[in-house]
């Protein structure tokens, strides 16, 4: 059986996916009173994901943000793809299933 069009594109696309890392990245800053004002300090960038069901968090230069910021955005996509390969996949099941034999 010949996979439908839509699923070859989907392996194409999925095929061209680099770097995959789970997470997210936030900005955090720091307040502290001196002198009766409050002075703000950051932005911190934070990349946070699990581990062994625990968050672990890392600090980030602006550069590693860039890079972590990309791997999770694939990673988004990849879950995506993987998803519409399946629906693509299931109904191709589903109408080879209801097909007359011979």
């Amino acid at each position: 059986m010949k996979p439908p069009a839509q699923l070859v594109l989907l392996a194409r696309s999925l095929a061209r996916t680099r770097w995959v890392c789970p997470g997210s990245i936030v900005k955090q800053y720091q307040l502290k009173r001196r002198n009766g004002q409050v002075l703000r300090y950051g932005p911190y960038l934070i990349w946070t994901r699990k581990v062994d069901n625990k968050t672990v968090t890392v600090a980030l230069t602006k550069q590693q943000a860039r890079v972590v910021a990309r791997a999770i955005a694939n990673r988004r996509t990849l879950e995506s793809l993987l998803r519409k390969m399946e629906t693509v996949t299931v109904e191709s099941m589903l109408r080879l299933a209801e097909a007359p034999r011979s």
